[in-house]
């Protein structure tokens, strides 16, 4: 995990990491396997498409390990692009750096392990006249941008850049290549805003031939589709501290009725409140490994 980690030194702070995960004894597991969560399981229908499986070649952007392929074995972590989340790799302490720093550490050291493939940029180096689809949030999107320059310059047809994240501002060098998408598209994919970028990709690399994955093509069918649909609102919901969230996870369990936290995740957000899922995740575990005496209201 790397809340636990020294924050005096960036180097040093990746260093400590490089050294936690090169541990023989860690269990290791397929990336594939390895993340959850209703994106990935998108991503898994995505690279189990038989009619897609020899067409498409799936890498993953992760801020432990670096780019990595769906079947690289890696050992499993919490760490994270996200500046509010403990597990950050750029804690307040050393906020003077930039997330993109972290990813050329990361880039150097696959390089320095041999990896063949250790930057988006190398991808384009060798499929340089594929297209080549990224998906990502904002916070993984300003860890990447430069490589995605470089990557860009290293296609022969830059058009063949296609950047789908919902929740970035369009703008700067890359803005030709973002696919037009936002939250309006929930109307359209459902409602899930964590899965939506991977929901796009879906339908970009099952519904569109290769040779019309390209970022302009692809802009003139979801730019009317956006045009069409309506602000997606969501409800107002109040936070909510650790404690409160996790009294409400002691009194549900109570019950001894079988429960998973995305069910409970639910109910709690009925009630009005709010609790990012990665959050309630890990006070849900918490609890459950407490054993504690419950409170009642």
């Amino acid at each position: 995990m790397m809340r636990g980690l020294r924050r005096d030194r960036l180097d040093r702070r990746f260093n400590a990491w490089r050294d936690r995960l090169r541990d023989d004894d860690l269990a290791r597991t397929r990336a594939v396997d390895l993340y959850c969560g209703n994106s990935w399981s998108v991503v898994r229908q995505i690279a189990g498409n038989p009619s897609l499986r020899n067409k498409l070649r799936v890498w993953v952007i992760s801020a432990g390990h670096g780019l990595v392929a769906l079947e690289d074995p890696l050992a499993p972590y919490a760490a994270t692009f996200s500046s509010r989340d403990p597990d950050s790799v750029i804690p307040s302490e050393l906020s003077h750096h930039s997330v993109s720093e972290w990813w050329d550490l990361l880039v150097s050291n696959r390089r320095k392990n041999g990896a063949p493939v250790a930057s988006i940029g190398d991808i384009a180096r060798l499929h340089p006249k594929d297209p080549l689809v990224v998906a990502m949030s904002t916070e993984y999107l300003k860890a990447v941008a430069f490589d995605l320059e470089a990557a860009r310059s290293a296609l022969v047809d830059s058009d063949r850049l296609v950047i789908i994240a919902a929740g970035a501002t369009k703008c700067g060098p890359l803005a030709e290549n973002y696919l037009p998408c936002d939250s309006r598209l929930e109307h359209h994919y459902g409602r899930s805003r964590m899965a939506l970028n991977s929901r796009i990709l879906r339908t970009v690399v099952s519904d569109f031939s290769t040779g019309d994955i390209r970022a302009s093509r692809l802009a003139g069918h979801f730019r009317p589709l956006l045009a069409q649909l309506p602000k997606a609102e969501y409800p107002d919901r109040r936070p909510s501290e650790d404690e409160t969230v996790c009294n409400f996870i002691r009194r549900k369990l109570a019950t001894n009725t079988p429960a998973g936290y995305t069910t409970l995740l639910r109910l709690f957000r009925r009630s009005g409140r709010a609790c990012e899922q990665k959050r309630f995740r890990e006070l849900f575990r918490g609890v459950v490994d407490e054993n504690l005496p419950v409170e009642h209201a």
